[in-house]
């Protein structure tokens, strides 16, 4: 919880919610361009860091969609407060905190990407047409 606050006042207490969007996923962009498979792939460039903040939107929206545990932080968040603001900075504290804990040895973000795609490894069939990113995943 002391590191959830203290994401939450350096940045995002003070942050638009736009800006506060924008930190998030620069930030766990970032994240994603450390992993080796990924950071060989997407040289950091503006094309590919857009193609990065693309993914990052995509897992983080799955994660905001299907991750229990995240469901219960929303909750406990809309009970906390009725300020709009105030629960999006939390939830974006929430989010950076969450993606950054360590599962396996590697950021959740990271794991909850190769859970899905358990080909991750293989970024060459990797397509993105400009909105969405297709990876070829395991069903």
């Amino acid at each position: 919880m002391e590191l959830r606050y203290c994401i939450l006042q350096k940045r995002y207490l003070k942050a638009t919610p736009q800006q506060g969007y924008q930190k998030l996923v620069n930030r766990l962009s970032l994240m994603l361009l450390e992993y080796p498979p990924i950071g060989r792939k997407f040289k950091r460039t503006a094309r590919h860091r857009r193609y990065i903040v693309c993914l990052t939107q995509q897992i983080l929206a799955d994660i905001l969609r299907n991750d229990t545990k995240i469901q219960t932080e929303i909750q406990w968040i809309e009970k906390f407060t009725d300020n709009s603001y105030l629960r999006q900075a939390l939830l974006f504290a929430v989010l950076e905190e969450y993606c950054g804990r360590m599962i396996e040895d590697q950021p959740f973000l990271l794991h909850h990407l190769r859970t899905l795609c358990p080909s991750l490894h293989s970024t060459a069939k990797w397509t993105y047409d400009g909105d969405l990113f297709t990876i070829p995943c395991a069903a």
